[in-house]
């Protein structure tokens, strides 16, 4: 499991989709992705931040699912 949640944590420059319970939640680039923070902006530049250790507490939870493009 914990190599699954290392090969689904966003680094920056990547284009990704988030998922949240199966529902497309934001599909972007990352635009920062460090210990304290994670943000993706879309395409209407709109950024939705996340806190990296509740993303991958959610991730394990399988209550986010990260897609790279």
């Amino acid at each position: 499991m914990a190599l699954l949640q290392r090969l689904m944590k966003p680094r920056e420059g990547e284009r990704i989709e988030v998922y949240k319970n199966g529902r497309l939640l934001v599909r972007g680039l990352v635009t920062l992705a460090d210990k304290t923070l994670i943000s993706i902006t879309d395409k209407d530049m709109r950024t939705v931040n996340f806190r990296p250790l509740e993303l991958e507490s959610a991730i394990s939870k399988r209550e986010i699912r990260i897609k790279k493009l």
